[in-house]
């Protein structure tokens, strides 16, 4: 929002700028059609004195426009995060409880057993969003500096990671890693969370014996790097990809159980490092999505 305030008035000190020039102009050839010497003297320095006027005028115009905007979004950051860690204590007790009675499920009613395995899976949930919400206020906020960070590796600690999850699931998942230099430069938690939110929704999204192909190469001849996660799931509507990575969407098709905000967190971590992501599917026939970053100068 600050970015594009900043855009909107510097664009009118140009407009500005270009129309006193344009005014100096005019009035320089009438004045030399009229006469020579002081004349057009007085005129140059009257639209000299206009131009830094607008200037002038354009820059203290800006301040006061986005310098309040970014304090606003500096407040706004500040209270997501001030408000993730508040809820987090609490979610963790109520978690850590559950736990607790869960290890006496044998002596409780099935019924009363399979409530509190309930609550302990949306006590999980709540926290993985309230973890999503805390990672993207900080993204915004700003980070660590670039470091030079290879995606094949990312990709394949990921898929270890998530081997157990795989399995549980039925599922088989291949990485397809290019023989060449697959180097960005970035903030590693931040990449591995975005590949950790499409591997999620790839997983939330395929059926068992389903399999999960991720890929790295490089593209553009070398300028970019291309990740590519695809699945044979249930897949979306053509339609959807305008708002796949919208906060709390929800897809038509799939498990439904995340609050979409894992894809939109993975949008501004790509965005952020400069890069592209295109969602493409159709229903019945899995989801790809292609993530683009500028290749680590050489």
């Amino acid at each position: 929002m600050a970015t594009s305030a900043a855009a909107a008035i510097s664009a009118l000190v140009l407009l500005l700028s270009g129309l006193a020039l344009l005014l100096i102009e005019r009035h320089h050839q009438s004045t030399v059609e009229r006469s020579a010497g002081h004349a057009t003297v007085t005129v140059s320095v009257a639209g000299l004195m206009g131009l830094i006027g607008a200037v002038f005028t354009g820059v203290k115009l800006a301040k006061r426009v986005v310098y309040p905007v970014a304090d606003l979004l500096d407040r706004r950051c500040r209270f997501v995060e001030d408000t993730s860690h508040e809820l987090r204590a609490p979610l963790t007790r109520l978690y850590m409880r559950s736990q607790v009675l869960l290890q006496r499920a044998d002596q409780l009613p099935a019924p009363v057993a399979a409530e509190l395995r309930r609550m302990r899976a949306d006590t999980r949930e709540l926290s993985d969003v309230l973890d999503d919400v805390l990672r993207g206020a900080r993204l915004r906020a700003g980070g660590p500096h670039d470091e030079p960070i290879d995606l094949a590796e990312v990709a394949a600690d990921l898929l270890t990671a998530e081997a157990g999850r795989l399995h549980r699931r039925g599922l088989v998942a291949d990485l397809d890693i290019k023989p060449e230099p697959l180097v960005v430069l970035g903030v590693r938690p931040a990449l591995r969370r975005m590949l950790s939110a499409l591997v999620d929704n790839a997983i939330g999204h395929t059926g068992p014996a389903g399999r999960i192909v991720i890929s790295v190469a490089p593209a553009d001849r070398g300028r970019s790097v291309e990740l590519v996660v695809e699945d044979s799931g249930v897949g979306f509507d053509p339609a959807e990809s305008a708002v796949i990575f919208g906060r709390f969407e929800r897809g038509s098709a799939g498990r439904g159980q995340r609050f979409g905000i894992g894809l939109a967190l993975a949008r501004d971590v790509i965005e952020s490092h400069g890069g592209t992501v295109v969602a493409a599917s159709e229903p019945g026939h899995g989801a790809r999505f292609t993530v683009r970053l500028p290749a680590a100068p050489r």
